[in-house]
């Protein structure tokens, strides 16, 4: 399994970024990719700074509220993605030890 980092998504979806195509082919290329909470989280703060946001609703006929979701599920789907819950409970040194 390969993990996807919020960057590559970005990257891809973003047409002035050098790295997209090779996003891209990383996204379409390789099978057993998985996000997760994070990457979500992370996709969405981007996502949601858009300002084509409210014209994108009202092109697809939903809520705005709507959206975003909808964009989530449209990038899942559309690169293969699967979501993969993390534990979260990684315990890191402290500082100094």
């Amino acid at each position: 399994m390969s993990y996807i980092d919020t960057s590559v998504i970005v990257a891809a979806l973003d047409p002035s970024d050098r790295r997209r195509d090779q996003a891209r082919r990383v996204l379409e290329g390789r099978e057993d990719k998985f996000i997760s909470e994070l990457v979500l989280a992370e996709l969405s703060s981007v996502l949601a700074r858009r300002e084509e946001l409210k014209e994108l609703a009202s092109e697809l006929g939903i809520r705005e509220d709507l959206v975003l979701p909808a964009i989530l599920i449209y990038l899942i789907k559309r690169f293969g993605l699967t979501y993969m819950k993390v534990n979260g409970l990684v315990r890191l040194p402290a500082i100094g030890e």
